[in-house]
């Protein structure tokens, strides 16, 4: 009898709550499908020397204090982020779109600068383009923006976006927070308890620009390409077909816990934010691609939101 009315209990409680236990299910299961592994791989000669030790650091440069890490009670769905401008006594957030699926609005993280300082979303503007889509065809706008509760003032300079064109053969920057691994492995599931970020680099070796007709087209473009080369040459882009050795003790791949970081380019003395984390193929391994949402197509949506928005084209501020 006791047994029955436990049972009885437990099947209520599971029916009381079984909207809630179906969306951390779909959650979990979707982040895990749908990226290719957690924060950045790196090569591994360079672990093998230091471990995560320069990836760190290079995330920790004054450059890029920017930076947001997006805290969740699920750590599934935690992610990264770039502060981008005030704007009427507001700070804004730019990230992927595909952090807020399954329903999750603004106030479902708490956006988090590398100085600690905390912020709590109020708004959430999707790209309209990816908006109900998916990663498969709509990498390039896998973009979000999140209107935070206030300002924000200990995240150095506002960083500059790209508005030029000639991000192809440049050494891309990118950062995150999450898990890590090595190029031989890809994915490992090592959890970074301690919340630090990591960065990794990577040649552009293709940039797609955005289609026209989008909504006739499988693919809708915007995006921008690197690929993981092995430390002896061994392997080949094969894209471009072209044997490739690493350009920086640095090179990696990003991962599920690098999506919605910023994705940097360096010209002339200026850091410029030129695209953000988005996706990636297999289990970012050695041969593997990482993919980043464009930024200098989407200048008009981003200032709709933020008219105070820093853009940098070719040395024109």
């Amino acid at each position: 009898m006791k047994l029955n009315s436990l049972v009885i209990s437990v099947i209520t409680f599971i029916n009381n709550y079984k909207k809630l236990f179906i969306r951390i299910i779909f959650l979990s299961f979707f982040f895990a499908w749908s990226m290719s592994a957690h924060a950045v791989i790196i090569l591994d000669s360079t672990f093998k020397k230091s471990g995560f030790a320069a990836a760190e650091q290079l995330a920790m440069q004054p450059a890029f204090q920017a930076l947001m890490h997006l805290e969740s009670e699920l750590d599934v769905i935690d992610g990264s982020g770039v502060w981008i401008g005030n704007y009427r006594g507001h700070g804004y957030v730019l990230t992927a779109a595909h952090m807020f699926v399954g329903g999750i609005e603004a106030n479902g993280y708490t956006y988090v600068l590398r100085s600690g300082e905390r912020f709590q979303g109020e708004k959430l503007f999707l790209h309209p383009l990816y908006r109900n889509k998916g990663n498969h065809d709509r990498t390039g706008f896998d973009l979000a923006v999140v209107q935070l509760s206030k300002e924000v003032t200990q995240a150095g300079a506002q960083p500059f976006l790209y508005s030029g064109t000639k991000e192809y053969g440049g050494l891309l920057t990118f950062m995150g927070y999450g898990y890590r691994g090595i190029g031989s492995k890809g994915q490992m599931t090592i959890i970074d308890t301690k919340n630090r970020a990591a960065a990794a680099q990577g040649v552009v070796t293709k940039v797609v620009d955005a289609k026209k007709n989008i909504q006739q087209q499988d693919d809708a473009g915007n995006y921008l390409e690197i690929w993981l080369p092995k430390e002896d040459g061994s392997l080949k882009d094969a894209h471009d077909a072209i044997s490739t050795f690493p350009k920086t003790s640095l090179v990696g791949l990003l991962g599920s816990g690098d999506s919605g970081g910023p994705a940097w380019l360096q010209f002339n003395n200026d850091w410029v934010i030129v695209g953000i984390n988005s996706d990636g193929t297999g289990n970012a391994k050695y041969g593997d691609y990482s993919w980043f949402a464009r930024i200098s197509s989407v200048q008009e949506w981003l200032r709709l939101m933020v008219p105070s928005l820093k853009f940098w084209d070719n040395g024109v501020r």
